[in-house]
């Protein structure tokens, strides 16, 4: 499986994750950041485990954190906001130990959980925050961690990290993603810019925003249906570090806020 512009397969080993605090689960927490980071990888990369790789991958957690605020009581019920933020420092080695590639990159995620209200002050249900206490004695695949926010974080971590590597590796940041923050007409403004080594004349396609699926009882999160792809777009304008503009090149339908974009 080649990446585009690559004439051959790449070999891709991702090595286990350090983590600098001193944390009773940070085993389980580095093995889970790295099976995470496994799968943000397209199929264009050929991802290792034995075989002699062409490249290495590896990374040190520098915070992985989870805090909630905005307690709001509806008669019985509340909502409590949690979010989480997580900042890994990934490198990048051939296969020979030199290193081409170090960089930080940050995910992040938001998510409103129900709570309970007692005498008028809201208790929240933390599941949140108790799958985080529960993480040293976690299965690092354990699908719970990973539909968390804490989780959400990470993969968000790991999807900018992909196109990071390809540049190191093509000259080109394949899977980089974006999202539509505006639309006039024809043109479609992008909330990724020249941080993100993007160029005039790039073609990036099209996807519909993905719908999370929230269940009305109890304002569980049960997943997200995914987009379908819409058409194509060419970069035409580049105007800040985190802004850019593209035109519509066809499209079975009209693009709209929150639609995402990836170079493939």
């Amino acid at each position: 499986m080649a990446v585009p512009g690559a004439a051959t397969p790449v070999r891709i080993r991702v090595s286990n994750f350090n983590y600098e605090r001193d944390y009773r689960g940070k085993e389980n927490i580095a093995a889970t950041v790295r099976n995470i980071f496994l799968d943000a990888f397209p199929e264009a990369y050929y991802i290792t485990e034995w075989n002699a790789p062409d490249y290495i991958l590896t990374g040190t957690i520098k915070e992985l954190g989870l805090s909630s605020r905005g307690i709001t009581s509806y008669g019985l019920g509340g909502y409590q906001n949690f979010s989480s933020e997580f900042v890994v420092e990934i490198e990048l080695y051939t296969a020979e130990g030199k290193r081409i590639l170090k960089e930080t990159i940050r995910g992040n995620r938001a998510r409103s959980d129900l709570g309970a209200a007692i005498l008028g002050g809201p208790t929240g249900r933390d599941s949140e925050r108790k799958i985080l206490q529960e993480l040293w004695s976690m299965d690092p695949e354990r699908e719970e961690f990973r539909r968390s926010i804490m989780g959400e974080a990470i993969y968000r971590a790991a999807v900018r990290a992909v196109p990071e590597v390809s540049l190191a590796i093509f000259g080109e940041p394949y899977g980089l993603a974006g999202e539509v923050v505006l639309v006039r007409g024809s043109e479609v403004y992008l909330d990724i810019g020249r941080d993100y080594n993007l160029r005039e004349g790039n073609v990036l396609t099209l996807y519909a925003l993905d719908q999370e699926v929230i269940r009305s009882r109890d304002r569980k999160v049960l997943g997200n249906i995914p987009g379908r792809e819409i058409g194509k777009l060419e970069i035409t304008g580049i105007f800040d570090r985190e802004l850019s503009k593209g035109i519509i090149l066809d499209s079975v339908s009209a693009a709209q806020k929150g639609d995402i974009v990836i170079f493939k």
